[in-house]
């Protein structure tokens, strides 16, 4: 009952407020959080000493302050997500090489794109299909543990044309539906659920266990494999860069697709760090020898 109520009196109402008004509450929830109400400071701040260990604490201090700020963007955003239009969204976020996805090769292939948690990775799902020629665009998520939002998370992003499918439902999705070639999503830089099926890689100098599923559909499908960047070009702005990581993945050594895409997402966090999600404990596990 609580999830509802918070939904229609609170969020849904909120989303058609205009951007502009959006980002004053953002500067509001900043001053909060960087001055009252500290989210996670301890595990920001242990996160970014462990990144980069040759930072002095002012820098530290400084870069956990433009997280916040970029955090309390991304957080009016994604409830923006719920009732934003196609149209304004487009104006949003522009691709640099829109000629990557439309080539022939990708028009009569299976796509696997891989992403991160990176500048603004919702609105980048939500845009996913109008970015690829093919048909069928899918979005692999986790589900919600609340199944209320978790039908709120669905609906909002199958709005524009990607389809949400579990992480559970893929693989009986894979075998009895999919007849031509598709696209699909996949945000490969989150926690595992299972570290059973997991590939443990370097990251910031530690190893971090990486889930398999991109890796393995791509082989299943002999999809090409892409990696998405999205760049914050401006409040409220984003480019989406893609880059092949291989048109041939049954060939390539099996962990070293996850290998590069955690090295390409390692070198674009560096170039500006304030944009990924310090916030989750990404270095939380550790691998038994």
């Amino acid at each position: 009952m609580f999830s509802r109520i918070l939904f229609y009196l609170v969020l849904l109402p909120v989303s058609y407020l205009p951007l502009g008004i959006l980002y004053r509450v953002s500067d509001l929830l900043f001053l909060l959080l960087n001055s009252v109400f500290p989210y996670r400071k301890r595990v920001i701040e242990d996160n970014l000493r462990h990144a980069f260990p040759d930072y002095p604490e002012e820098k530290i201090t400084d870069l956990r302050k433009k997280f916040y700020q970029h955090f309390c963007d991304i957080a009016v955003e994604t409830i923006k997500t719920l009732t934003i239009s196609k149209q304004a969204l487009s104006s949003r976020i522009a691709v640099t090489n829109p000629e990557l996805l439309q080539s022939e090769e990708f028009k009569n292939r299976h796509t696997v794109i891989m992403a991160a948690h990176y500048a603004n990775w919702e609105w980048a799902a939500l845009q996913l299909s109008q970015h690829t020629p093919l048909k069928d665009v899918y979005g692999i998520y986790l589900p919600l543990k609340n199944k209320f939002f978790d039908q709120v998370i669905r609906k909002s992003r199958n709005r524009f044309g990607t389809r949400l499918v579990s992480t559970k439902d893929l693989p009986k999705m894979l075998a009895s539906e999919i007849h031509r070639p598709s696209s699909f999503g996949f945000i490969a830089d989150q926690n595992p659920s299972n570290l059973n099926k997991t590939l443990w890689v370097e990251f910031f100098g530690r190893e971090v266990p990486v889930a398999k599923g991109a890796e393995r559909y791509a082989r299943y499908l002999d999809a090409v494999v892409v990696y998405g960047h999205v760049e914050k070009t401006g409040r409220g702005k984003y480019e989406i860069t893609y880059e092949l990581l291989t048109d041939n993945i049954r060939e390539m050594q099996e962990g070293l697709l996850l290998v590069n895409f955690m090295k390409t997402v390692e070198g674009h966090i560096r170039r500006k760090p304030e944009h990924w999600l310090w916030s989750h404990k990404r270095w939380k596990h550790k691998k038994n020898v």
